[in-house]
């Protein structure tokens, strides 16, 4: 591996006409009319969700719009494989397009597919790629379906392809790429972000607290002049559980309230009779308890502990340790409190827009990829606070490539075994015999290690691509804002 950003192509942009008439959940605004009728609001919600996702996990993606009804900016990766020595990273290898409308200074014009099809053609010689073609048509489907939707988000979704003659490479996802790919188009819908990543979903309690005129100004000075980061404190149903058990959880948990979810995590009076056979009729004692067959009601009601959990205790404590959930499930509203950033810490957070910092793309994968940016963000005097009303909650999902050799993950798509093969291909057979899936974890090790010697000695800043860093300079709602939190 090269210490060098990906090389993406956009290929499609899809704009959301919702704007300026975003749906809101919540505040003093006009009704709607129609059978679900929510309220409108004549501006977008100050907060927008910036994402990304491989095409395997677009239902997550749907999910997540559902979830939050305000802006939400997505890049989905493709990765186009072609011949080594091929001119791979060419545009006309990745059959690239810049169609009408893939600028998002161009917006409210979504972009279709028989459009990008044809333009897509044009740049490759009259001939477009079929996963390319296939690609564009499932994202077009997925937009038109989300923006038929009141109450899902408007969707600012980009298709960022990139060319590689290593199937390796196409298995670690270019993240932190694709991160900036998508804050780049969130920029212009409002004073707030937050990188929420694509298999978790908003509490109904995040557009509350947005839409809420009354909490606005003191959340919008504490994020802009008080420097301060907004915790969403991340929950997941526990893994043992099934998906289709854990999928129902994290819909209670995201619609109901900490009642809820204290009930959820830490049990409650309850008979676990509706079990079914083998449950007996005492309290339940455990997700141990619980057997593959049973849905949410029943293991709700039979006051199972440990049916909802803080995101990733049981491998990485660590990682969210500093949020301290239990505060948070007795925290009233608007009791938002300071916490102390300790190492290891990679929360998931409201951000001022000028004051986010970009995430080095060098990182590929999952590994390292979030945490570096947390760690700046510390480095740059961020304050930690914890939100009181909103949480996220993990959806059940196969493991990525990177993850499931990592942590020895079961559960795997076709997606994840494919990408499981080409990372366990042996690389350097005569000198030090390793796989690639090894090379990769001692390379992000030692760009993480690079980036806490930086930060201590001064001076360190993330690696932007040039079209990255061009962006920044040119679309406008970044452009006055360059001198601010680019560093």
């Amino acid at each position: 591996m090269e210490e060098r950003p990906a090389r993406l192509v956009l290929q499609q942009f899809w704009w959301s006409q919702k704007h300026p008439r975003q749906v809101a959940a919540g505040g003093d605004v006009n009704s709607s009319s129609g059978t679900n009728p929510l309220p409108l609001r004549h501006t977008p919600l100050p907060l927008t969700l910036f994402t990304m996702a491989s095409l395997d996990r677009l239902p997550l993606l749907q999910a997540q719009c559902r979830s939050y009804p305000g802006p939400l900016s997505a890049a989905v990766y493709l990765p186009l494989l072609v011949q080594a020595g091929a001119g791979a990273g060419t545009e006309a290898d990745a059959g690239a397009q810049h169609p009408q409308g893939s600028d998002p200074a161009a917006a409210g014009r979504p972009t279709g597919a028989a459009a990008g099809a044809a333009a897509a053609a044009a740049a490759a010689g009259g001939a477009v790629r079929p996963e390319l073609a296939a690609a564009i048509q499932q994202l077009q489907a997925l937009f038109s379906a989300l923006e038929s939707e009141p109450g899902a988000c408007g969707l600012l979704l980009g298709l960022y392809s990139e060319a590689t003659s290593d199937p390796a490479m196409a298995a670690l996802m270019p993240t932190n790429a694709l991160r900036n790919a998508a804050l780049l188009a969130a920029g212009g819908a409002g004073p707030l972000v937050a990188m929420v990543d694509v298999d978790l979903g908003a509490s109904a309690g995040l557009a509350r607290l947005v839409a809420d005129q009354r909490r606005l100004p003191a959340l919008l000075s504490r994020a802009l002049h008080g420097r301060g980061l907004l915790v969403l404190p991340a929950w997941e149903p526990d893994r043992s559980l099934s998906r289709r058990l854990g999928d129902q959880l994290a819909d209670r948990a995201l619609a109901g309230d900490k009642g809820v979810l204290k009930r959820l995590w830490l049990g409650g009076p309850g008979n676990a009779t509706g079990l079914g056979a083998g449950a007996g009729k005492g309290q339940c004692r455990g997700v141990a308890d619980v057997p593959a067959g049973a849905d949410a009601d029943a293991a709700i009601a039979a006051g199972c502990p440990d049916l909802m959990v803080p995101f990733d205790v049981k491998s990485f404590a660590a990682g969210h340790r500093a949020t301290d959930f239990l505060r948070s499930l007795d925290a009233g509203p608007g009791e938002d409190y300071p916490i102390e950033y300790e190492s290891g810490f990679e929360p998931w957070f409201i951000c001022a827009r000028e004051l986010m910092l970009p995430y080095d793309e060098r990182f590929r994968g999952w590994y390292g990829d979030k945490i570096t940016q947390v760690r700046a963000m510390a480095a740059a005097r961020r304050r930690f606070w914890v939100s009181a009303d909103a949480w996220l909650v993990h959806r059940p999902h196969p493991p990525a490539p990177a993850r499931a050799l990592f942590r020895n993950e079961g559960g795997r798509s076709n997606v994840t075994v494919q990408g499981v093969a080409a990372l366990e291909q042996v690389v350097r057979p005569r000198l030090l015999r390793r796989t690639k899936f090894q090379a990769y974890v001692t390379h992000s090790k030692n760009m993480d290690f690079w980036q806490r010697r930086g930060l201590v000695l001064g001076g360190w800043r993330p690696t932007l691509s040039a079209a990255t860093q061009r962006c920044w300079q040119q679309l406008p709602w970044w452009r006055r804002h360059k001198h601010e939190g680019r560093h």
